[in-house]
């Protein structure tokens, strides 16, 4: 009720005309995706320069500006019906031309929009056809095309807009009839229609097809290169429903879409999943599951920790069910809003990611935060004023009451087991779930104690030796992040590690390294043993595939190879193909298939592990 309430109050501001304040989100609690009716998805819009029949002498003197083309127009006459009851207007279709006056564009554009980069998304129609309703030139729809008229995409989209600005990726709703079909349905109603038309694909900077539109029906960035994708379903008898899962860019399909589960992303590579009511499990970013479906609630993660609730008792969990509270929100019933005496149905602890309890279960909240600690509320019994907007003129005295709590702060590292499990746990209180499974990969055995490293893993045993050899301990207590970029300074200093960290002998050559500095001594070190030169060492440089064998070579003593022209992308007068002839000579390396090596590719965390460990873990 309080959310359809604030829906209300909020929608009639705006048609008011007043400025409501941004509502700041717990910074606690992770978006919840999927399997949720009050969500609200949005998508940006492109945000570039925009003209169209309406558009002013200003936006289109900055359009042309921007093209380096300029714009002129075609009015066509239409008529609508018979005279003398028919109607008649008049259309404008845009049209683009080079400095030479040679046409680039036709005038058969209604709007256009320049994006950047020589991109401009259009709107175009086909003079050859008429719209049935107002006799004007047929939409064709959207595209993309280059400002000297390439088509990079064509014109047959409904909408174009970016999915993530960042990472520039779009998502492309494609016109009526381009989208997902459904054959053999017999009974489809109103709200089944919905399902059926509602269709959406992702698409790179260059417009080529990440996600098909024929597939899912709504797609969402999330963050970290991930997006929530759906997919609509409809069953022979009409009957029609969503179903959940992730894409990762880059990657693709990690979490399949399976019907009505529901997922938020936590952050550092781990989703929370529900599967059932109060059953929540968590799934990292290959697909894996981590945690399985018996948890009450999943609040946080963070360094290898998760925040997880468990019912009071059996009785609060069917009392929950009973009431769907808590929701997926993570609004706990009497909870820290209530303004009751009453305690809430859910509490909170910590587990690690193999399922270890960590804490006991009678905090009202809990939260793994990002800065290395945890924190434990437990309600005293008062309450206290919340302002939302303390620093907002005219919202400053708006206030709600809601519980006060004594927070506990630990450190992670000086976490210890308690002994007990949290099956344990769940029959001190009889409590009995059923968490229905999370649809994810099959689980291998994992290595070294990373959850992010499998036996099946190519670079397993790697890392295991670099983590023996005190080569790199991982980017947590439980991850190694294998498909973490590496960068400059990470391959030189697990290099030094490698070749028994000796003490630099030479002074500090480099204008942006410190003593303070964790690759102090590396970046020293490889100045002086040749590997690198100049005065900045750019510790923050990806480390290329190239880069790499250089770096191995140049340590190894640079040995005399033969480069037999094995790469049709490594030339051989290129500085590093001695380098990658070796490499190849001591099969630290075979290329990336079809006869290339891509000397440009940057490397992985766990690539770059194997590579050392081929070539000194002999």
């Amino acid at each position: 009720m309080k959310k359809r309430l604030f829906s209300f109050v909020l929608a009639l501001a705006l048609c008011m005309g007043l400025t409501v304040p941004v509502m700041a989100a717990d910074p606690e609690d992770a978006p919840y995706y999927g399997a949720s009716t009050w969500t609200n998805h949005t998508a940006y819009g492109l945000s570039g320069i925009k003209i169209s029949k309406s558009s002013n002498a200003a936006d289109r003197k900055a359009f042309e500006e921007a093209t380096g083309l300029t714009v002129f127009s075609q009015k066509e006459v239409f008529v609508i019906g018979d005279s003398p009851k028919g109607g008649v207007f008049t259309q404008e279709y845009l049209g683009l031309k080079d400095s030479t006056g040679t046409v680039v564009f036709p005038a058969e554009f209604t709007s256009m929009e320049y994006i950047g980069e020589n991109r401009i998304v259009a709107n175009r129609s086909d003079k050859t056809r008429k719209d049935e309703a107002t006799k004007s030139w047929a939409e064709l729809g959207f595209g993309v095309y280059t400002t000297n008229g390439a088509e990079l995409f064509p014109p047959s989209a409904a909408s174009i807009a970016f999915a993530n600005k960042d990472n520039r990726t779009f998502l492309i709703t494609p016109m009526a009839g381009n989208g997902k079909t459904f054959d053999n349905i017999s009974t489809v109603g109103m709200e089944q229609i919905f399902y059926l038309k509602t269709c959406v694909g992702l698409y790179d900077w260059d417009f080529k097809e990440l996600l098909s539109p024929k597939t899912y029906a709504y797609i969402e960035y999330m963050q970290d290169g991930y997006y929530l994708i759906r997919e609509g379903h409809a069953e022979t008898d009409g009957t029609c429903y969503w179903s959940y899962g992730i894409y990762k860019y880059g990657t693709g399909v990690v979490i399949p879409c399976q019907r009505e589960i529901g997922i938020s992303y936590l952050g550092s590579d781990m989703f929370r999943v529900r599967t059932a009511p109060f059953c929540y499990g968590a799934v990292d970013g290959s697909g894996r599951e981590v945690l399985p479906a018996i948890y009450a609630g999943i609040r946080s993660y963070s360094n290898g920790y998760f925040a997880v609730a468990i019912p009071r008792s059996e009785q609060y969990r069917q009392r929950a069910i009973k009431e769907n509270s808590p929701t997926e929100s993570y609004d706990n019933r009497h909870g820290a809003g209530d303004t009751s005496d009453a305690e809430g149905y859910l509490t909170m602890g910590i587990v690690d990611s193999n399922g270890t309890v960590y804490s006991s279960f009678d905090h009202d909240l809990a939260y793994i935060a990002e800065n290395g600690r945890a924190y434990l509320k437990r309600w005293n019994g008062g309450h206290e004023k919340y302002y939302p907007y303390p620093n907002i003129a005219g919202w400053d005295q708006l206030f709600h009451i809601v519980k006060s709590y004594n927070i506990e702060t630990i450190s992670l590292s000086s976490l210890t087991p308690t002994g007990k499990t949290f099956t344990d746990i769940l029959h001190e209180r009889g409590i009995t779930i059923d968490g229905t499974s999370i649809p994810s990969t099959p689980v291998s055995s994992t290595v070294g104690g990373f959850v992010d490293v499998k036996e099946s893993d190519y670079f397993s045993d790697a890392v295991l030796w670099a983590v023996e050899k005190n080569i790199t301990s991982g980017t947590s207590k439980t991850t190694f992040s294998p498909d973490a970029t590496c960068s400059k300074a990470q391959i030189l200093t697990f290099l030094w590690r490698a070749n028994g960290s000796p003490e630099p002998m030479a002074e500090n050559p480099f204008t942006d390294v410190k003593t303070t500095d964790y690759f102090y001594k590396a970046a020293l070190w490889a100045a002086e043993n040749g590997l690198v030169s100049g005065s900045t060492f750019g510790a923050n440089t990806d480390c290329t595939r190239a880069m790499t064998m250089e770096y191995m070579w140049k340590a190894a003593g640079s040995p005399a190879a033969s480069y037999n022209g094995k790469f049709n992308d490594v030339p051989a007068s290129a500085d590093y193909a001695q380098a990658v002839a070796w490499a190849v000579e001591q099969k630290i390396t075979s290329g990336t298939g079809s006869s290339n090596f891509s000397p440009a590719a940057t490397c992985t965390r766990g690539q770059i592990v194997a590579f050392l460990h081929r070539a000194m873990g002999k």
